[in-house]
């Protein structure tokens, strides 16, 4: 059985669309085919790219510019309620996150064990990165702020206002902390955590 359908491709930096390309399709349980649910294998290569030092330095900067945007949308989208309060994690939640993937690396090999945790380490590395430029007190995009504005009236704010509102901003970020430690220290102890 075939799965037919158009692609679009990049071939010499142009686009190009491929029109009535075959996919062997199969069902892979008689109830499948009961329900029309059709599986499509995958039967086509890509071409891996060499590895040199240009090639290494180009993918590294490209997935960190990929991990900064969706990390910048994932933000966009809790803001915009698209993720509930369960989907977010702190400390406790990172760390379980960091052993589920590793346990998923052994299950294959030590050293994709390894690679699933340095790409972890990787995605929190630029996700602290990202927070910190937000414009909130007590982060350094709160201090950038206060930085544009003294650019703006051409005097420098008061110290005294810049540590109460940072005080107060580390408060709500430290009780913030804490309620989402709380959030995923109870979720590992009903087994609700995601993964688990």
């Amino acid at each position: 059985m075939r799965y037919t359908s158009d692609l679009t491709v990049i071939r010499g930096g142009e686009k190009v669309k491929l029109e009535g390309v075959q996919f062997y399709s199969f069902y892979q349980s008689q109830e499948d085919a009961d329900n029309g649910k059709v599986s499509v294998a995958i039967d086509f290569y890509v071409k891996p790219i060499e590895k040199t030092f240009g090639t290494v330095m180009q993918q590294t900067v490209s997935q960190t510019v990929t991990m900064a945007k969706t990390v910048w949308q994932s933000l966009i989208m809790l803001v915009q309620g698209r993720f509930s309060f369960n989907d977010l994690s702190g400390p406790v939640g990172i760390t379980k996150a960091v052993s589920v993937v590793a346990s998923e690396g052994l299950k294959i090999n030590f050293m994709s064990a390894v690679n699933n945790i340095i790409f972890i380490m990787a995605l929190i590395t630029i996700n602290l990165g990202v927070v910190n430029l937000l414009p909130f007190p007590a982060l350094d995009g709160g201090r950038f702020v206060f930085l544009l504005i003294e650019a703006i009236i051409r005097r420098p704010l008061p110290r005294k206002l810049e540590y109460i509102v940072n005080g107060v901003g580390l408060v709500i970020l430290l009780l913030f902390i804490a309620v989402i430690s709380v959030k995923d220290v109870w979720q590992l102890i009903t087994g609700t955590f995601p993964g688990m």
